[in-house]
């Protein structure tokens, strides 16, 4: 005969684990409820993760058919965290940027300074890259670049750093560099004029002179037209820079109009306006000319046309992809140097196979 004690507390028991079910039942369908109401995805905060695997992990593997704020493998994920483990698995959020989207926003920024975020995001649409202005917005400013208007204040003005960029094919530059030679007679200043072909860094040297006066330097404007007609119609120059060196006389800008460059003059004292001239003047010197002492314009002549075929023809152009302004064959045999002015240029080159 049974125990009325044991009818009693299982009877009770019955009671209490039926209530129970139907109140998580309830909840269950509550808490749907709820979230279907809610726009866009929850984002528990730590001590919210804290709390759920507190009183989730007692529930084991059933855990998996009651919550619901989250995935079942990432609340698996903060129980491996919070007993020391590896977080296995994606991390919350939208996935990073590859590095070479990263390099390609910056890259479009600062070539285009009047650009947006949301220009940027539909170029970058065009490549078949997805990113949305805001990635693009945190991508510059994770790497310090400012927002467009920071980046072109004016931006109905075009700086001169972009105008000889953008017109570099249409330019020639022009300037002039000194040399002391020794001869029989003492020492005398030399003067050289030189321009320089702002797209392709192409060089050409006039012969010294001690006096460059108004015919000298007209001269000079018509040998100077006599080489730009070998050079590819794409090449031939609209703008001719120079500074306001008394030496480049009215007429010398009139023959240069003529065979269609347009004079345009930097400002005083402004070296950097003519950066290309003065970095060209800066590699002659610091590779040739200062290893010589000229006896003559003969001799400076000489040593200045050889570093100009040195220049035009092999050396390497870290402007212009460290390469050859002209392109070379490439032979098969073995690499052999050839010297420039005794040694002190080399240009190495493989024989032909």
């Amino acid at each position: 005969m049974a125990n009325p004690l044991s009818k009693l507390l299982s009877s009770l028991t019955g009671g209490t684990k039926a209530q129970l079910r139907r109140e998580v039942r309830f909840l269950k369908v509550e808490n749907e409820i709820l979230c279907s109401k809610i726009q866009g995805r929850v984002i528990p905060t730590p001590e919210d993760r804290a709390r759920l695997v507190r009183f989730g992990r007692e529930l084991g593997p059933a855990i998996d058919k009651l919550i619901s704020i989250v995935q079942p493998e990432t609340f698996r994920k903060w129980l491996r965290v919070s007993d020391g483990g590896n977080a296995l698995g994606k991390k919350s959020g939208r996935p990073a940027k590859s590095k070479s989207t990263k390099e390609l926003v910056i890259q479009m920024a600062q070539e285009n300074p009047g650009w947006g975020y949301t220009r940027i995001s539909g170029e970058l649409a065009k490549v078949s890259i997805t990113c949305c202005p805001n990635t693009v917005k945190a991508i510059l400013v994770d790497a310090g670049i400012a927002p467009q208007p920071g980046r072109r204040r004016n931006s109905g003005s075009t700086t001169w750093n972009e105008f000889t960029r953008m017109h570099a094919n249409s330019i020639v530059a022009a300037d002039f560099l000194t040399k002391e030679v020794t001869t029989l007679a003492g020492k005398f200043t030399c003067y050289i004029l030189f321009f320089i072909h702002l797209g392709s860094r192409r060089v050409h040297v006039s012969s010294a002179t001690y006096s460059p006066d108004a015919a000298w330097m007209a001269q000079q404007a018509r040998n100077m037209a006599v080489v730009m007609q070998d050079w590819p119609e794409a090449d031939r120059p609209k703008y001719l820079i120079h500074d306001n060196d008394p030496k480049f006389t009215a007429q010398f800008d009139e023959l240069m109009r003529g065979n269609g460059a347009r004079k345009v003059k930097i400002p005083k004292e402004s070296p950097n306006c003519n950066a290309y001239a003065e970095a060209w003047v800066a590699s002659l010197r610091r590779e040739c000319l200062d290893h010589f002492t000229c006896f003559g314009k003969r001799h400076l002549d000489f040593v200045l046309q050889s570093y100009v075929t040195f220049y035009n023809r092999y050396r390497p152009h870290q402007g212009r992809g460290n390469k050859p302004l002209k392109l070379l064959p490439a032979g098969q045999g073995q690499v052999k140097r050839w010297e420039f002015l005794g040694g002190l240029l080399s240009h190495y080159y493989r024989e032909a196979g």
